[in-house]
């Protein structure tokens, strides 16, 4: 269930890029909103919150948006960032649930088939 706390996390950074953004806050504003950021980020970077997900989104996010007026892109652009993190905690699951099960069978299989045979 990591991947889904980390997604989430993601997620909740992203939105907050957005809120940002569309705040219009002034640069010692969105300053300080990116040092608490970081801050809490680098402070929490080990506690089991996933909070360096969420504080590398927000940050990244920023620097790449911060200042654009066009609001369908920086929507566009969030969206984007939401969708590839639901997909990437999709595959994830994928593979850290279904795919062991399935190499699990296959060995139990192979075991009673050499209890057959031997």
């Amino acid at each position: 269930m990591r991947g889904i706390g980390r997604a989430l996390s993601t997620i909740v950074g992203t939105v907050l890029v957005v809120l940002t953004i569309h705040l219009w806050l002034s640069l010692v504003a969105t300053a300080f909103v990116v040092a608490v950021v970081a801050i809490i980020t680098i402070g929490a970077r080990s506690s089991r919150w996933y909070i360096t997900s969420f504080g590398t989104a927000f940050l990244i996010l920023t620097i790449e948006m911060f200042g654009m007026a066009d609001f369908a892109a920086v929507h566009q652009i969030a969206w984007y960032r939401i969708s590839d993190n639901v997909i990437g905690a999709m595959i994830a699951l994928f593979f850290g649930l279904l795919i062991p099960e399935l190499l699990i069978g296959l060995k139990r299989m192979q075991l009673a088939r050499q209890a057959e045979a031997g």
